[in-house]
């Protein structure tokens, strides 16, 4: 696993994700608010996953999520995860809520 912040948008984290007895890694995008985080897999790594490669990327989302993913979100914060079909599908999602959804976001 690697964590990566991103200095542009500050609140967003990235995870790059491999675990063991996977065969899919993938990639995931925390937008942080005071309350809320808001976590979106997979936005850089599966262009067009498989059903099983979907699977290996909610089952591996979900444990890091419930592991404390992001780390330095607030406490008592919850977080929603969604699991995109395809990279597109979460590339675009991830934009409108840069773009629409700030309010709240850490910057």
């Amino acid at each position: 696993m690697k964590h990566v912040a991103c200095p542009q948008i500050k609140g967003l984290e990235v995870l790059f994700l491999m675990m063991p007895g996977m065969r899919t890694p993938t990639a995931m995008n925390a937008l942080m608010s005071e309350q809320h985080t808001l976590v979106i897999a997979d936005t850089f790594v599966n262009e067009e996953p498989s059903a099983e490669e979907l699977a290996d990327i909610a089952l591996m989302a979900s444990a890091e999520v419930r592991r404390g993913y992001p780390p330095d979100s607030p406490p008592n914060c919850s977080a929603d995860l969604l699991v995109l079909l395809n990279l597109d599908a979460a590339n675009i999602l991830f934009n409108v809520l840069k773009m629409t959804g700030g309010h709240g976001i850490r910057r």
